[in-house]
This record gives structure tokens, C-alpha cells and sequence, in this order.
């Protein structure tokens, strides 16, 4: 008997020790799933104040656009031209179309041309036409006071913007031109 228990005492032993260890690994696997649980709830926690910071700005933005713009519809020509900037910047910002400066709302009445080139040789007027007509920009000819040139003008445009937009592409295509108005 006595023998069977000397064989009994390591086995027991070693039964235990493999419960010790399985509780040890079972605990630390608890510990790691609590540690990852809270760093994703104060992951989450960060992104939705985040989020709230953001819904406040942006409502604080419109607030003061609405101010803004209430104060220089209230305000006397030539008025709080620094409310004005301040409402067209923040539309910028929001990706809003800006509201225009007094200035651009004078150009809504004219007329915008692009002068492109002043020329003698009516050769170089006719090539220079026929460059702009195949890039699909119509242009008119006009001569000067003195006769003795001929201005090769593209437009007339509605507003200034749309004449720099295709003075952009002349440029694009190695020529300059002035905006003008008419």
C-alpha cells in the first residue's frame, strides 16, 4: 500500500499544480480582456467627444455666419466690411460658396472681356483666332482708336470670376490675356 501511495502523491501533485496554472492562465486572460475592453471604451469615449466638439464648433460657426450675416445685411454701405470677411471666410471654410464683397456685387452689372493680343499683322490676328477656336474659346476682334492695331478679345463675360476661369485655360495654353471691363 504503501507503495501505491508514494506513486499517488506526485501524480496528485502534478494534477494540482496543472489546476494552479490553468486558473493563473484563466485569470490573466480575464485581466486582458478587461484591459482591452476598457482602452476600446476610452477609445470610444474620446471619439464621441470628438464628435461632440465638432457638432459644436460647427453650430457655433453658423451661429456667428448668422450673426454675421444679420449685421451686414443691418449695416450701412461700406459698413462692418470685418463681419463681412469674417461671414465669407467661415463660408469658405464650410465648403459653402462665399458670399461675395460689396465690390463683387458692383461687377454683377458689367460686362468682362479678355484681351489677349493686340496685333499689326492681320495674318497673326486670323492664326491667333483660329488657336482659340480649335481650344473652343470664341473670341471678336476689335481695332484701335488709331487703326493701327487690331485687339483680339475673348468674352464678353457675366461676372469677373468667369473671365478669370478662362484666362486660366488661356494660360494654360502659353497665352496671357487682361480682364477688362466693359
Amino acid at each position: 500500500m504503501r507503495v501505491e501511495s508514494a506513486q499517488a502523491e506526485p501524480e496528485l501533485r502534478s494534477d494540482s499544480r496543472a489546476r494552479s496554472e490553468a486558473i493563473i492562465r484563466a485569470r490573466q486572460e480575464r485581466e486582458a480582456k478587461a484591459e482591452a475592453q476598457a482602452r476600446q471604451d476610452a477609445d470610444y469615449k474620446l471619439e464621441v467627444e470628438r464628435k461632440m466638439a465638432e457638432v459644436k464648433a460647427a453650430a457655433d460657426a453658423k451661429a456667428r455666419a448668422a450673426a454675421a450675416k444679420q449685421a451686414g445685411e443691418s449695416a450701412k454701405p461700406g459698413g462692418d466690411a470685418k463681419a463681412a470677411e469674417d461671414a465669407r471666410a467661415l463660408a469658405i471654410l464650410e465648403g459653402k460658396p462665399a458670399a461675395k464683397p460689396a465690390a463683387a456685387a458692383a461687377d454683377a452689372n458689367q460686362k468682362f472681356v479678355l484681351q489677349v493680343a493686340a496685333l499689326t499683322d492681320h495674318d497673326k490676328v486670323e492664326e491667333l483666332r483660329d488657336k482659340l477656336k480649335k481650344a473652343g474659346i470664341s473670341s471678336f476682334t476689335e481695332k484701335t482708336p488709331s487703326g493701327d492695331r487690331t485687339r483680339v478679345r475673348v468674352g464678353p463675360f457675366s461676372n469677373k470670376d468667369d473671365a478669370e476661369k478662362v484666362r486660366a485655360k488661356l494660360s494654360a495654353m502659353g497665352l496671357s490675356g487682361r480682364v477688362e471691363a466693359q
